[in-house]
Protein backbone atom coordinates (compact mmCIF):
# COMPACT_ATOMS: atom_id res chain seq x y z
CA UNK A 1 0.00 0.00 0.00
CA UNK A 2 1.75 2.78 -1.14
CA UNK A 3 -0.69 5.85 -0.86
CA UNK A 4 0.02 9.41 -1.52
CA UNK A 5 -0.45 10.54 1.81
CA UNK A 6 2.38 7.72 2.76
CA UNK A 7 4.62 8.81 0.21
CA UNK A 8 4.18 12.95 1.23
CA UNK A 9 5.26 11.51 4.82
CA UNK A 10 8.11 9.71 3.62
CA UNK A 11 9.53 12.75 1.36
CA UNK A 12 8.71 15.02 4.57
CA UNK A 13 10.29 12.43 6.42
CA UNK A 14 13.59 11.97 4.77
CA UNK A 15 13.67 15.94 3.69
CA UNK A 16 13.55 16.96 7.41
CA UNK A 17 16.07 14.24 8.44
CA UNK A 18 18.47 15.12 5.42
CA UNK A 19 18.12 19.34 6.36
CA UNK A 20 18.83 17.83 10.32
CA UNK A 21 21.89 16.08 9.10
CA UNK A 22 23.44 19.28 7.03
CA UNK A 23 22.88 21.80 9.90
CA UNK A 24 24.43 19.39 12.02
CA UNK A 25 27.37 18.49 10.40
CA UNK A 26 31.22 19.89 10.94
CA UNK A 27 32.00 22.50 9.34
CA UNK A 28 35.20 21.77 6.42
CA UNK A 29 38.64 23.74 6.57
CA UNK A 30 40.71 25.01 4.39
CA UNK A 31 44.42 26.11 5.86
CA UNK A 32 46.66 27.73 3.44
CA UNK A 33 50.06 29.03 3.72
CA UNK A 34 52.02 31.78 2.38
CA UNK A 35 55.03 34.59 3.19
CA UNK A 36 54.67 38.12 3.08
CA UNK A 37 57.41 40.69 2.96
CA UNK A 38 56.80 44.80 2.86
CA UNK A 39 54.37 46.78 4.79
CA UNK A 40 50.74 45.76 5.37
CA UNK A 41 48.26 46.11 7.68
CA UNK A 42 45.15 43.66 8.68
CA UNK A 43 42.89 45.04 5.71
CA UNK A 44 45.89 45.73 3.18
CA UNK A 45 47.53 42.46 2.48
CA UNK A 46 49.27 43.83 -0.29
CA UNK A 47 53.54 42.99 -0.82
CA UNK A 48 55.39 40.00 -1.62
CA UNK A 49 53.48 37.11 -1.41
CA UNK A 50 54.97 33.44 -1.95
CA UNK A 51 53.81 30.18 -1.43
CA UNK A 52 56.01 29.12 1.11
CA UNK A 53 59.79 30.63 0.94
CA UNK A 54 60.49 33.71 2.87
CA UNK A 55 63.68 35.22 1.51
CA UNK A 56 64.50 37.41 4.24
CA UNK A 57 64.80 41.06 2.34
CA UNK A 58 64.38 43.60 5.57
CA UNK A 59 61.09 44.94 4.90
CA UNK A 60 59.06 46.04 7.73
CA UNK A 61 57.37 42.84 7.77
CA UNK A 62 58.89 39.60 7.40
CA UNK A 63 56.20 36.79 8.06
CA UNK A 64 54.88 33.45 7.42
CA UNK A 65 51.27 33.29 7.28
CA UNK A 66 48.80 31.02 7.77
CA UNK A 67 44.64 31.29 6.30
CA UNK A 68 41.71 29.46 7.65
CA UNK A 69 38.63 29.35 5.95
CA UNK A 70 35.87 27.83 7.52
CA UNK A 71 32.66 26.27 5.45
CA UNK A 72 30.83 28.22 7.54
CA UNK A 73 30.23 31.09 10.42
CA UNK A 74 30.16 28.92 13.59
CA UNK A 75 32.81 29.80 16.44
CA UNK A 76 35.79 27.06 15.91
CA UNK A 77 38.74 26.39 18.39
CA UNK A 78 42.53 26.93 16.98
CA UNK A 79 45.45 25.50 18.43
CA UNK A 80 48.92 25.50 16.35
CA UNK A 81 52.08 23.73 17.45
CA UNK A 82 55.61 25.23 15.95
CA UNK A 83 58.89 23.76 14.98
CA UNK A 84 61.34 26.02 14.81
CA UNK A 85 64.96 24.61 12.94
CA UNK A 86 66.98 25.77 15.45
CA UNK A 87 67.05 28.26 18.44
CA UNK A 88 65.87 31.81 18.33
CA UNK A 89 67.32 34.35 20.36
CA UNK A 90 63.75 34.80 22.22
CA UNK A 91 60.45 33.38 22.67
CA UNK A 92 57.00 35.80 22.43
CA UNK A 93 54.03 35.26 24.23
CA UNK A 94 50.76 33.70 23.64
CA UNK A 95 52.25 29.76 24.49
CA UNK A 96 50.25 27.48 26.42
CA UNK A 97 53.17 27.07 28.47
CA UNK A 98 56.31 29.13 29.61
CA UNK A 99 58.74 27.95 27.26
CA UNK A 100 62.47 28.90 26.58
CA UNK A 101 64.14 29.65 23.37
CA UNK A 102 65.70 25.70 23.47
CA UNK A 103 62.23 24.48 23.55
CA UNK A 104 61.73 25.68 19.69
CA UNK A 105 63.12 22.54 17.73
CA UNK A 106 60.79 20.67 19.78
CA UNK A 107 57.72 22.19 19.52
CA UNK A 108 55.76 25.55 20.76
CA UNK A 109 52.23 25.19 21.51
CA UNK A 110 49.57 28.10 21.37
CA UNK A 111 46.94 28.62 23.95
CA UNK A 112 43.50 27.48 22.17
CA UNK A 113 41.53 30.68 20.87
CA UNK A 114 37.82 30.53 19.87
CA UNK A 115 37.58 31.77 16.20
CA UNK A 116 34.62 32.66 13.95
CA UNK A 117 35.20 32.91 9.84
CA UNK A 118 38.07 33.57 8.31
CA UNK A 119 41.56 34.36 10.12
CA UNK A 120 44.75 34.83 9.22
CA UNK A 121 47.46 33.77 11.57
CA UNK A 122 50.96 35.36 11.44
CA UNK A 123 54.60 34.34 12.91
CA UNK A 124 57.03 37.24 12.48
CA UNK A 125 60.77 36.50 11.58
CA UNK A 126 63.50 38.57 13.24
CA UNK A 127 67.14 39.27 12.56
CA UNK A 128 68.36 36.16 14.98
CA UNK A 129 66.18 33.82 13.93
CA UNK A 130 66.74 30.63 12.59
CA UNK A 131 67.22 29.97 9.06
CA UNK A 132 66.05 26.45 7.53
CA UNK A 133 62.33 24.56 7.48
CA UNK A 134 59.63 25.63 10.27
CA UNK A 135 56.52 23.71 10.57
CA UNK A 136 53.49 24.47 11.84
CA UNK A 137 50.42 21.82 12.41
CA UNK A 138 46.83 23.62 13.01
CA UNK A 139 44.60 21.94 14.86
CA UNK A 140 40.97 22.81 14.88
CA UNK A 141 38.79 21.57 17.54
CA UNK A 142 41.27 19.26 18.48
CA UNK A 143 41.52 17.41 15.51
CA UNK A 144 45.14 17.92 13.42
CA UNK A 145 44.01 19.46 9.84
CA UNK A 146 47.20 20.29 8.32
CA UNK A 147 50.71 20.41 8.59
CA UNK A 148 52.66 23.46 6.76
CA UNK A 149 56.30 23.95 6.11
CA UNK A 150 58.02 27.09 5.28
CA UNK A 151 61.52 28.08 3.94
CA UNK A 152 63.20 30.62 5.82
CA UNK A 153 66.52 32.23 3.80
CA UNK A 154 69.06 34.43 4.77
CA UNK A 155 67.94 35.97 8.23
CA UNK A 156 70.59 37.99 9.29
CA UNK A 157 72.02 38.08 12.65
CA UNK A 158 70.63 39.94 15.55
CA UNK A 159 72.46 43.35 15.62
Amino acid sequence: MNSPMVRITSIAVLSWAVALACASSPPVFTVSQFTMSGEFTADDWRGVSHERVLQYSDHQVEALVLKIIPSNSRKYEVVTVHYLPGVPLKIGDGWAEPYVSSDAPNGLRTKPEILRGEQRIVWDIHPGDPTGTYRIEVYINGQLIRTLEFEVRDVPPAA
